[in-house]
């Protein structure tokens, strides 16, 4: 059977996300836009510390078929692939049957920037991108204005 690779897919990027039975996915804190902020509390230290216990990274193929050697990368700011470096396997895709790859990064060390998200069937690639941006905390102090 030859590869019909697909061309249709689905990009989520979460704090945590969990394969379920009856082929469900859980996600937990799902970032609505691809431009997540982060606040550090005062005093930590802006770069490099885990700003999220995980980060999760789905891609959901919809249409396609065959098998394929799957595997996914996240690329930091600096262009460094954040996962393991073997995380390739091999998986079969039918035809109007999805396929899920999701990957739990634990933690997450943040960085100012843009991030790679890439899934690779075989050799073709699917990019995605998000960007982390670094904040101070927001003060918590209410202003009391006294009425005469």
């Amino acid at each position: 059977m030859s590869e019909r690779y697909p061309e249709d897919f689905v990009f989520i990027v979460s704090e945590d996300l969990r394969a379920e039975a009856g082929g469900k996915v859980t996600f937990l804190g799902v970032f609505t836009s691809r431009d997540i902020a982060v606040s550090l509390p005062s005093g930590q230290p802006s770069e490099g510390v885990p700003a999220l216990q995980t980060l999760g990274v789905y891609f959901g193929f919809k249409d396609g078929s065959g098998t394929f050697n799957a595997r996914v990368e996240i690329l930091d700011p600096d262009k460094t692939n954040i996962l393991p470096s073997e995380t390739s396997k091999p998986v079969h895709k039918e035809e109007n049957v999805g396929l899920d790859l999701m990957v739990r990064v634990t933690p997450f060390p943040i960085k100012n920037g843009v991030y790679r998200a890439r899934a690779f069937l075989n050799d073709r690639m699917y990019e995605r991108t998000f960007t982390v941006r670094i904040q101070p905390e927001q003060s918590k102090v209410a202003s009391i204005t006294a009425a005469s």
